[in-house]
């Protein structure tokens, strides 16, 4: 009898310690399944992190064009105005531009509108709608003057004395003239041929050009009356300016004595 009830007791024990593994196990898988809950998309926390991506972040912003050329995509448009170069020739007693007056903003397709500056450049529309006291204040502000007529004379005919910046006669389709040019402005140095020996564009054509004195000077692109005829575009010729005369294809260019 004895025998018996230690066995009795010995497989009640065992039945009670297996209870207990089996609710200890049940604990821990539910526990296992919560952390499973919590984790990114539902995986494992010991798995490998680029299992359990998350959604991409989103492509940073490119970066805009500046004026030194650094990083930014081919289409973007450029945060700060274009170089406002100031490209001059030095003769004799005298620097004039190389090129017609433009604006900080102005470009190939538009003239643009800033005043803050005024530049000498090639691939820029002339600036244009300007009063004989408003090309000064433009000259002054790069630390120039307007030219007078003998300056601008000078400039234009050079040492041979020509009748127009490039030569003794008037060549059609040379520069953007009244006689055979675009009938509409064109960028300072567009007619690559329609300069001066020293290297001087758009003297004839393109927009008229105010000087001190004051008058007009080079014609412009556009198809006048024909009294004026092919000369009006030479070297020589000049036109009484009125102070408030503005027009959109009157513009100027800048000169300053040498010491």
């Amino acid at each position: 009898m004895m025998r018996i009830g230690i066995l009795w007791a010995l497989t009640l024990a065992a039945f009670w310690m297996a209870g207990c593994d089996s609710d200890d196990g049940e604990a821990a898988t539910a526990d296992a399944s919560v952390a499973d809950a919590q984790s990114p998309m539902g995986q494992k926390p010991n798995q490998p992190r680029e299992e359990w991506d998350m959604a991409p972040l989103p492509a940073p912003d490119r970066m805009r064009g500046a004026r030194d050329g650094g990083p930014g995509d081919a289409g973007a448009l450029s945060l700060v105005p274009p170089e406002c170069a100031v490209e001059t020739v030095r003769l004799d007693g005298f620097e004039i531009f190389a090129y017609e007056a433009s604006r900080t903003d102005g470009s190939e397709a538009a003239e643009g509108t800033a005043t803050d500056q005024v530049c000498s450049r090639p691939g820029a529309r002339p600036w244009t709608h300007v009063t004989i006291a408003d090309a000064a204040a433009g000259c002054e502000l790069a630390g120039f003057r307007l030219c007078t007529d003998a300056e601008w004379e000078a400039a234009c005919r050079g040492e041979d004395g020509r009748q127009f910046p490039y030569g003794r006669l008037h060549e059609p389709g040379r520069c953007n003239d009244h006689v055979s040019g675009a009938s509409e402005v064109r960028p300072s140095g567009h007619y690559s041929r329609c300069h001066t020996e020293t290297g001087i564009y758009d003297l004839s054509g393109n927009v008229w050009e105010i000087t001190a004195d004051p008058s007009r000077r080079g014609a412009s692109h556009r198809v006048y009356a024909s009294s004026f005829r092919a000369e009006a575009g030479d070297c020589i010729s000049t036109y009484v300016l009125f102070d408030d005369y503005h027009e959109d294809d009157l513009g100027f260019r800048c000169c300053r004595s040498l010491e």
